[in-house]
Order: structure tokens, then C-alpha cells, then sequence
């Protein structure tokens, strides 16, 4: 579509009532990426009893104008993807037939109107990617029919509506990239037919274990970003949908329930970093085989490596176990890792030697071993050829062909000459040390 246009402003048919004795008047539908008139009137967009406006994927810009208040039998209104600004007028809340309203990804702004509540019939709302503010109605989904409800890129502030799931109907809450603070609502942990819920890069407190309950639908938890706290919960093993699971960046305690991680088997992307976790990391772990990611970095993790994890033949984005209080050796079992892209267990205590196995993963683009007590030889392959000695810093015994590291046949040499240099010592020091003790010996029998 040629040039932008303003959303023309819909009134009633201006030339008198329908004849009724001709039947009901037809119902009229624009869609997608409708074509408008170059020359666009209010007479063009001549409705009655109006039920669906899509306007969406335009180039329309200006005001949403008040007059659509006056579709009292409109229940879908889209007019999302365009490049609409102000606000949202009051008059929204005249539609009261409105079931489905969608304005993303446009350039409104100012605060949700409070009449937006009046909307008895209202199932999805989604005003995501806009520049609105301040606090969002806190009679918001009063009614109880909440099936979608998107905020996500804004600047809202302030708490969720304690109403927003009051039904318990709710199935998608995406929120994210906000200002919003307090308590995530408490009907939200009685919602059972959650499917997607992206909380992450706000100011949220409370228990996680008190937020969520038992969602079987559940694909999609994102809550990153905030300041929660509380433990795992043993019960979300029993979300057997879950595919994408990221808690990291808040202050979650405790281990992590192998109960959990046996449950979620079609999870898929496994982000606890940035905690305080404790304990041994489970090995049922290595049973969660459509893993991409898994990353436990930045938490207080004890114990070994399992082998286990050397079965997750899925892992390709990373592998990340770092700033963890972790020890032992690094298992060999990992070179069964072939699609893995992204080692990083740095800031540990792990020994021993990086097992040369690991050369195999022809994969691997980026490593990190730095901080830990390992020696001996890097192994082969791209990922280690092309690191840097930040990759490997902090260890004290390793050699190999990377820049400030010492070559490996250097420390050989030196510890065959160590070697040789101990032995010289002691065929020198040995029988002195013996004639000293035969000589007492001889001076202690005259004198006896």
C-alpha cells in the first residue's frame, strides 16, 4: 500500500435507518493488509452493526479515533502492526460486545483508560511493542473471561491487576520488559490452563514456589530478570508440557529437585543461572534428551560433574556450569556432546586434565576452563585452537598453541630435567648421608 493513511473514522450510515423490509444489512469485513481508498470519507466506511475490524498490517497513522465507541456490536478490533499514536480513548469502553482487542506494535502511549475494564465480553487484549506508562487498571479482567493478555514492551509500572486471572481462564500472560513490581497476582498460581507465560525483565518479588502451581499445559516460563525468591518446587515436575524453562537473574534457594528435572522430559531450554543454588546437580539431568541449552552458571553448586550429562545428544547452544563451587574431573563422557557449540565450566574447582575427547566435538565454537586447578595438555580442535589465554587463565599446569600459555614440550623437557636434577641430588646426597651415619656409628662404639 502506497503512502500512510489515517484510520477513517467509522459513523453510522448517514442517509436514514435499513429498510427492515429488505432484510438485515450486510455485515462488512476489512482484513489484513486491506487495500484502502486513495481517497478516503467516512461515506467509504459506511457500517451498520459492524461485528469484526481488521485494519491490521496497514500504514495508518494518527489517533485511534473516538468515534469507535459508537460499534457497541463490534467484537474483534485489530489494528495492530501499524503506526497509530496517542492513547487508547476512554470510549473504548462503550464497545461492550468487544471480545477480542489487539493494537501491538504501533506508537501509542500515555496510561491504559480505566473504561477499558468496562469490557465484559473481552477475551484477548494485546497492546505489546507500544510506548504506554503508568499502571495498568487494577480492575483489569474483572469479568473473569481473560483468555490472552499481552503488555510485553512497554513501560508499564506498578503490580498486576489482582484481577487480571480472577477466572481462572487464562492461558497466555506475557508481561515482559516493563517497570511492573510487587507480587505477581495470586489467582495466577490456580490458573490450570497456563500455556505461555513470559514474566521476565521486571521488578517482581515473592515466593516462586507460591507464585505457580500445577500447570499440565504449561510450555513456555520465563521469569528472568526480577527479585524472587523461595525454592524450586518439586510439584512443577508434574508439568509435563514444559518446554522452555528460564528462572535465572532472581534469588531462588535451595537444590535443585531431581523430582523436578524427572518430570519436565520434553523440556527443551533449561536456564538457573544467576541464583543461589546449592547441592549436587542431579544426574537425572541426563535425562531431558531434546535439551538445546542448560545453563547452572553463577550459583553455589557442589559436588562432580555427572557423567550423566554426556547423554543430553541434543545440547547444541551451551553448556555453561560456571562460578559454581564444583570439583573433580571434567568428565570424558562430554565428547558425546557432537552438536554442543558452547562449553563453559570456568570458575570451579576442577582437576585433572581437559579430557582430549572433547577434540572430537567438531562443533564447538567457543570454550572456557579458566579458574580451576587443571593441567596438562589442551586437546585438539577448532575451539581450542582458536581460544585465547582468557579461556584457560587461572590454571596452573596447562600447556598447548595458545598465545601466553607454554608449549607442551617445553614442559616435558622441564620436567624431565626436574627429574633427572632430583635424581643427580639424591646420588649425591644419599651416600654422604650415609658415610655421616656410619661414621656416628663407629664413634658411638669406641666411646661406648
Amino acid at each position: 500500500m502506497d503512502g500512510n493513511y489515517r484510520l477513517p473514522i467509522l459513523l453510522e450510515r448517514t442517509h436514514g435507518p435499513p429498510d427492515l423490509a429488505q432484510g438485515p444489512p450486510d455485515l462488512v469485513f476489512y482484513g489484513p493488509r486491506t487495500e484502502l481508498p486513495s481517497r478516503a470519507t467516512p461515506e467509504s466506511f459506511t457500517v451498520i452493526n459492524l461485528l469484526e475490524l481488521d485494519f491490521s498490517n496497514n500504514s495508518l497513522s494518527g489517533p485511534i479515533p473516538a468515534e469507535l465507541g459508537k460499534l457497541t456490536n463490534l467484537t474483534s478490533l485489530g489494528l495492530f502492526s501499524n503506526n497509530l499514536t496517542g492513547k487508547i480513548p476512554p470510549e473504548i469502553g462503550n464497545m461492550t460486545s468487544l471480545g477480542y482487542l489487539d493494537v501491538n506494535t504501533n506508537q501509542l502511549e500515555g496510561e491504559l483508560p480505566s473504561t477499558i475494564s468496562q469490557l465484559e465480553n473481552l477475551q484477548t487484549l494485546q497492546v505489546f511493542t507500544n510506548n504506554f506508562t503508568g499502571a495498568l487498571p487494577q480492575d483489569l479482567g474483572k469479568h473473569g473471561l481473560l483468555v490472552t493478555a499481552s503488555f510485553s514492551n512497554n513501560s508499564f509500572s506498578g503490580p498486576l491487576p489482582p484481577t487480571l486471572c480472577s477466572g481462572f481462564k487464562l492461558q497466555y500472560l506475557t508481561v515482559n520488559r516493563n517497570n511492573f513490581s510487587g507480587h505477581p497476582p495470586d489467582c495466577l498460581r490456580n490458573c490450570g490452563d497456563l500455556i505461555r507465560v513470559r514474566l521476565e525483565g521486571n521488578q517482581f518479588k515473592g515466593d516462586i514456589s507460591e507464585v505457580f502451581g500445577i500447570h499440565p499445559q504449561l510450555i513456555y516460563l520465563d521469569v528472568t530478570g526480577n527479585q524472587l525468591t523461595g525454592t524450586l518446587s518439586s510439584d512443577w515436575g508434574q508439568c509435563e508440557s514444559l518446554q522452555y524453562l528460564h528462572i535465572d537473574g532472581n534469588s531462588i534457594t535451595g537444590d535443585i529437585p531431581a523430582c523436578l528435572i524427572g518430570g519436565i522430559t520434553l523440556l527443551q531450554s533449561l536456564d538457573l543461572s544467576g541464583n543461589k543454588l546449592t547441592g549436587k546437580i542431579p544426574t537425572e539431568l541426563g535425562n531431558l534428551d531434546r535439551l538445546l541449552l542448560l545453563d547452572l552458571g553463577q550459583n553455589d553448586l557442589s559436588g562432580t560433574i555427572p557423567d550423566q550429562l554426556g547423554n543430553l545428544g541434543s545440547l547444541q547452544i551451551a553448556l555453561d556450569l560456571s562460578r559454581n563451587s564444583l570439583s573433580g574431573k571434567i568428565p570424558s563422557n562430554l565428547a558425546k556432546l557432537s552438536s554442543l557449540e558452547k562449553l563453559n565450566v570456568s570458575h570451579n574447582e576442577l582437576s585433572g586434565q581437559i579430557p582430549k575427547e572433547l577434540s572430537q566435538l567438531s562443533s564447538l565454537v567457543t570454550v572456557d576452563f579458566s579458574y580451576n586447578n587443571l593441567s596438562g595438555p589442551l586437546p585438539s580442535g577448532h575451539a581450542f585452537e582458536s581460544a585465547t589465554l582468557e579461556d584457560f587463565v587461572g590454571n596452573q599446569g596447562l600447556c598447548g598453541n595458545v598465545s601466553g600459555l607454554p608449549l607442551c614440550f617445553l614442559v616435558a623437557a622441564s620436567n624431565v630435567s626436574h627429574k633427572n636434577h632430583t635424581k643427580l641430588i639424591l646420588a649425591i646426597i644419599l651416600p654422604i648421608v650415609g658415610a655421616l651415619i656410619l661414621a656416628f656409628t663407629f664413634t658411638a662404639t669406641i666411646y661406648i
